[in-house]
């Protein structure tokens, strides 16, 4: 019975992640194919790299590092520590982004050399925009990570593309009018709308106590993948720094191949890789072997996802990104562009499911500084093999240089762990 419940539970987490996806390429897929790829796309995009940038750092790690203190915690510790994480985590990055989004307009200079004057002060305006949603960010992250610990892991999948919908719906409508900055509208009413949606988890609201053990322990875990996170998660600036150096249009298509598979990386994350997280912690505390061996099966379970969802690009990638796309501005060539785009991006999307299991498996134990480390040499050899990848071939070699480096981290992560667990 309970494997038809978590049987029945993945597959609507599945399903809504797909749905949550398919909206959430509404604003891209307009925009492409009514403006083109070419500077104003590229401006939209590149100004989205800074907010998810900071995003990533702090709010994608709060997951694993929450979840394990949750499931843990004494039930009259649940909603004290929840309601600290809210408040804090909201405070700095409301801090955070003010600071970036006021001082946009210095350093977008610095980041996208290859832009015109035109789309650098239009891509300052976007990032200021998208700033304004981050804290919110920061408070949904928090209470996903509340309902995944209470093993409910599809109503914040649900209101995941709730909000995505909502957003989508105020961009068609706007669009017309205010063309790419509906867009950062949009992007920035998203988290908004997925925090209020999520909020009944931390209803009653308790009293913060920042000097509480488990928040205490939390920061201490959150620190070294923050840290970290904030040195090697900005090889997404090093993209975009040497591909707005190319031909206007070819950020854009390097960002819509990265974006799809970083949606479809969301949907076997959140069906996957996430509601395994919480037996990750039960079994780390007994056999190893046992332990191990559920952590192969989920790598292995995502790899044939990504294994098939790689062949169906290789196949049917061409004429699904015509049809998609097709029409307006987006022209064949440009298709054709995005599908190459997508085949060179495929070693990457293969180990990055790998590395977001063992990753997640690091965790589990409590030990967020290995994956840190990890990532941030890979990072390091990878921003070399990225410029030499793009004097080569363009953004291609900078797709390729992508999975080189993935690979590689990924392979010392599962021989780390493996050994020690020996």
């Amino acid at each position: 019975m309970n494997r038809e419940i978590a049987a029945s539970g993945g597959a609507s987490i599945a399903v809504l992640s797909a749905l949550n996806t398919l909206v959430s390429f509404v604003v891209p897929w307009l925009v492409v194919t009514e403006l083109g790829m070419g500077g104003e796309s590229d401006a939209l995009f590149a100004s989205s790299v800074v907010p998810q940038l900071m995003v990533n750092v702090i709010c994608a790690s709060l997951p694993y590092v929450l979840v394990p203190l949750l499931v843990q915690s004494a039930p009259a510790s649940f909603f004290v520590l929840v309601s600290t994480y809210c408040l804090s985590v909201s405070g700095g990055l409301a801090v955070l982004a003010a600071i970036v989004g006021l001082a946009s307009p210095v350093w977008v200079e610095w980041i996208f050399p290859g832009f015109s004057q035109e789309n650098q002060v239009v891509a300052s305006s976007l990032i200021a925009i998208q700033c304004i949603g981050i804290a919110f960010t920061g408070v949904a992250s928090v209470l996903s990570a509340a309902y995944n610990s209470r093993r409910k892991f599809v109503y914040p999948v649900w209101c995941a593309f709730a909000s995505s919908a909502i957003a989508a719906v105020g961009f068609l409508l706007s669009f017309e009018r205010f063309g790419i900055f509906a867009a950062a509208w949009a992007m920035t009413l998203r988290p908004i709308i997925f925090t209020v949606l999520q909020f009944p988890i931390a209803i009653p609201p308790k009293w913060p106590d920042f000097s509480h053990h488990d928040f205490l322990a939390g920061l201490r875990r959150l620190w070294p993948i923050s840290a970290g996170s904030s040195y090697y998660k900005t090889d997404q600036l090093v993209d975009r720094f040497l591909a707005s150096l190319a031909v206007p249009g070819a950020l854009s298509t390097l960002h819509l191949a990265q974006q799809l598979y970083g949606a479809a990386n969301q949907i076997v994350v959140a069906s996957i890789a996430n509601p395994a997280m919480p037996k990750f912690v039960g079994l780390a505390l007994g056999s190893k072997e046992t332990y191990w061996k559920f952590v192969r099966v989920v790598m292995i379970r995502v790899s044939l996802i990504g294994a098939v969802f790689y062949a169906v690009i290789c196949i049917f990638g061409k004429p699904i990104l015509g049809s998609v796309f097709g029409g307006g501005n987006f022209g064949a060539d440009d298709a054709d562009q995005l599908w190459l785009m997508l085949l060179a991006l495929g070693m990457a999307w293969m180990a990055g499911l790998v590395g977001q299991v063992i990753s997640n498996a690091f965790y589990a134990t409590g030990d967020t500084r290995t994956p840190t480390v990890i990532g941030a040499i890979g990072f390091t050899l990878g921003i070399g093999i990225k410029v030499i990848g793009f004097f080569l071939l363009g953004v291609v070699g900078i797709a390729l240089a992508t999975g080189i480096y993935s690979i590689g981290n990924a392979i010392a992560m599962i021989v780390v762990q493996r050994n020690r667990l020996r």
